[in-house]
């Protein structure tokens, strides 16, 4: 007997885009008016002559909630939209198997390649702290409509074309395609590792500067 039904995100999936879309709008308008009416913090509000570039781009930088224990900012851009990518894919490899009895090596490929993306960004999620994203984005319809239905809908699309469209490779061509996947994700992340120690000497030189100390003598970290 199954506790929880592993294709009930892609059995209803139509709902569910629904929802996200709705979600994402709603959430961008409350946190537009609370930066009119309630803001964090007034010295990180942006605001330009068109409350329409505003309402899309955002006013607060990070807006919080809860006494200000809640970085709403953070929590969208790392939590639904990733974890949700997550789900969606194992919901659709479970529906291909449930529709054909079996699971393709294309679906396979597609999990592992987004798996180890979602699970290496959880690893260093310290990285993602550094980001355009966080450090510069302010939250607008960009980011909330962006992680609440973008993402979770597009991010999700090679899975659900291979639910329903099973494709299994020749073993030469899957092993090449698994392998330049993960080449490509490898620099990637190298060339991540560059900037962020890059980006990272630089944060603590601030921060000893700010403490009292020599910028020039920072500690090269």
């Amino acid at each position: 007997m199954e506790v929880i039904d592993p294709t009930i995100i892609a059995r209803k999936w139509g709902t569910l885009i629904a929802i996200f879309n709705i979600y994402g709008i709603l959430l961008a308008a409350v946190f537009y008016i609370k930066a009119h009416l309630y803001p964090t913090h007034e010295g990180d509000r942006r605001f330009s002559s068109s409350p329409f570039y505003d309402f899309y781009m955002g006013v607060e930088l990070n807006p919080r909630i809860f006494n200000q224990h809640w970085d709403v900012k953070l929590f969208h851009n790392g939590r639904p939209g990733i974890i949700g990518w997550a789900l969606i894919d194992l919901s659709f490899m479970a529906l291909q198997y449930r529709n054909y009895g079996f699971v393709t090596n294309s679906m396979i490929i597609t999990l592992v390649l987004h798996m180890l993306y979602i699970g290496d960004f959880f690893h260093h999620e310290e990285w993602y702290l550094r980001t355009i994203d966080i450090a510069h984005d302010h939250f607008g319809f960009y980011l909330a409509w962006g992680s609440a239905a973008f993402l979770p809908t597009m991010y999700t699309l090679q899975a659900q074309y291979l639910a329903r469209s099973p494709l299994e490779l020749e073993p030469i061509s899957a092993a090449l395609i698994l392998g330049l996947g993960i080449g490509g994700y490898a620099i990637f992340r190298s060339s991540n590792n560059q900037k962020d120690n890059r980006t990272g000497r630089h944060i603590k030189q601030f921060f000893y500067a700010q403490d009292g100390g020599d910028f020039r003598d920072t500690p090269i970290i």
